[in-house]
C-alpha cells in the first residue's frame, strides 16, 4: 500500500514538473515585453541606457511675473532655538510659496507662514491654487494635515497630488489692514515633515497688485506668531555655512511654469532628463532650465536644483519610423533618490484625458532606492501607426523629500529586450 502511494506521489510530482516545463516553454517562446507593456508595470531598466535628448529647443518659462518663494533650509530642524526665522522675502502681486521642513526638535511646533503689510494703505490676501491652505468665510485659516508626513518623500508627493487636484482658482480671502498681520500656522509635529504649495496674490482694493512682506518661522504650539516681532529677528542657518549645498533651499525665483518639447523616434532607444544636478558630475541639464535666484541682501545668489516647486509641461513628440505600426511604451525612469514621480496628462496636442483637465498619474511604489539600479513606471501606451506621430502632453514636477532626475523613455515595445534588465525577481 506504502509502495502504490510512493509510486502516485513520484507520478504526481514528474506530472506537475512536465507542465511547469511547458509553461516554461511557452513562456520563453515569447518576446519577454510581452509581459511588461501593461500601464502601471514597474521594471528594471539598465542604468542611463539609450542616448538623451535634447529639447528640440531651450527649455522657456511660461509664467509671466509670478514668483517661487522656497523655504527649505534648514530642511531639518534639530537644534535650532524658537522661535526660529527661516525665510524672508518682500513679494508682490502673484507668486507661490513652497515649504518643505522636517521636525526633529524632540518635540511638537508649528511652522508659520506670515504676511505684512507695511504700508498705510489696506490690502487683500487672496489663496489660490493650494495644496493644504484654506481661509474660510470669516477670514479663518484653516489647513490639510494630509501634507504631513514621517516621510520626507511622502510629504512632498501628497503636497503635489494635492495641488494638481485643486482646479478652481480661489480658495479664501482676507484683508490686510495697514500695518498689520495675517498668519497661516501649520501643525508641524515631532519627527515629521510638512510640505505645502500654494499660489497667493496681494492686491489692493481696486485689484491691482501689492507687496507684502512674507516670513516663515518655527515656533512653540502655543506661541501667538502675529506677536512676534519678526523684523528683528535673521534667518537661520547664516548663509555662510550652508556650503553651497544645493538641495537645502532658500530664495525667490521668477519662474514657476517651464515648457519642453522632446522628440522620439521608436527605431532609436532614447530618452529626455528632467531636474538633472545644476553642476557636478552628474548634471546633465537642459538649456535654459535653471535662472538664478533674485537678489536678496540676506542670501547668497543660487539655483534651485531640481526645480523643486516649478511645474513642467513636457510635450513629447512620437515618430514612427518603423516598418509596421507600433506600440510606444512611455515609462519615466527614476534617475536617483527616492523619486515618486507624479504627471497629470494635459489636453491638446493629441493627448487623450478622462476629464476637463486631464488625468493623473503616479507610481504607488517609492522607485530607486540607491543610484545605478533604475526602477521604470510605465504611464502610458500609445498606438502609432507606420509613418505617423503622436503627441503626449504631461504636467511634471520634482516633489519635495526626492533627490533625483527623472528620464522619460518612449520606445517601441519591441525594444524592451534591448533596455530591460532580465533577471527579474
Amino acid at each position: 500500500m506504502a509502495r502504490k502511494a510512493t509510486t502516485l506521489y513520484v507520478m504526481l510530482i514528474l506530472l506537475l514538473t512536465l507542465v511547469g516545463i511547458g509553461a516554461e516553454a511557452r513562456r520563453a517562446s515569447r518576446p519577454s515585453y510581452y509581459f511588461w507593456t501593461s500601464k502601471g508595470s514597474i521594471i528594471k531598466i539598465k542604468p542611463k541606457y539609450g542616448r538623451q535628448l535634447m529639447p528640440d529647443r531651450p527649455i522657456e518659462k511660461t509664467s509671466g511675473n509670478k514668483l517661487l518663494l522656497f523655504s527649505n533650509s534648514p530642511e531639518t530642524l534639530s537644534e535650532e532655538e524658537l522661535p526660529a526665522l527661516l525665510y524672508r522675502a518682500e513679494a508682490r502681486g502673484r507668486f507661490r510659496v513652497l515649504l518643505h521642513h522636517q521636525n526633529k526638535l524632540g518635540r511638537n511646533a508649528r511652522i508659520n507662514l506670515v504676511f505684512t503689510n507695511k504700508s498705510p494703505r489696506r490690502k487683500i490676501l487672496k489663496v489660490g491654487k493650494s495644496s493644504n491652505c484654506r481661509i474660510d468665510g470669516n477670514g479663518t485659516p484653516r489647513y490639510s494635515t494630509e501634507t504631513i508626513s514621517s516621510d520626507p518623500a511622502i510629504a512632498g508627493r501628497n503636497a503635489f497630488i494635492r495641488w494638481l487636484t485643486e482646479e478652481a482658482g480661489q480658495y479664501g480671502e482676507t484683508d490686510l489692514p495697514p500695518g498689520e498681520k495675517r498668519v497661516l500656522s501649520f501643525p508641524f509635529r515631532n519627527n515629521a515633515t510638512l510640505s505645502s504649495m500654494t499660489d497667493f496674490r496681494v492686491c489692493y482694493d481696486d485689484g491691482k497688485d501689492a507687496d507684502a512682506l512674507v516670513e516663515v518661522c518655527a515656533t512653540g504650539v502655543g506661541v501667538d506668531a502675529e506677536r512676534l516681532d519678526l523684523s528683528k529677528m535673521r534667518s537661520i542657518p547664516d548663509p555662510v555655512s550652508m556650503s553651497g549645498d544645493s538641495s537645502r533651499i532658500r530664495g525667490m525665483f521668477d519662474y514657476t511654469e517651464l515648457r519642453a518639447c522632446f522628440t522620439y523616434r521608436l527605431s532609436e532607444v532614447s530618452y529626455s532628463e528632467i531636474g538633472s544636478a545644476v553642476d557636478g558630475m552628474y548634471s546633465s541639464c537642459n538649456p535654459g532650465e535653471y535662472r538664478e535666484s533674485l537678489f536678496s541682501e540676506e542670501l547668497y545668489m543660487q539655483k534651485n536644483s531640481g526645480n523643486f516647486g516649478i511645474c513642467y509641461e513636457i510635450t513629447l513628440r512620437i515618430i514612427n519610423d518603423l516598418d509596421a505600426d507600433a506600440n510606444a511604451v512611455v515609462m519615466a525612469s527614476a534617475a536617483g533618490g527616492r523619486s515618486l514621480v507624479i504627471l497629470k496628462e494635459l489636453e491638446g496636442a493629441g493627448g487623450r484625458s478622462g476629464s476637463e483637465n486631464g488625468d493623473i498619474y503616479f507610481a504607488d511604489t517609492v522607485m530607486s532606492s540607491s543610484y545605478g539600479m533604475h526602477d521604470a513606471w510605465i504611464f502610458d501606451i500609445v498606438k502609432i501607426e507606420k509613418g505617423g506621430v503622436a503627441e503626449k502632453r504631461y504636467m511634471y514636477t520634482l516633489p519635495c523629500g526626492c533627490n533625483g532626475p527623472v528620464r522619460f523613455y518612449a520606445i517601441a515595445s519591441s525594444r524592451l529586450n534591448d533596455i530591460m534588465i532580465t533577471s527579474q525577481k
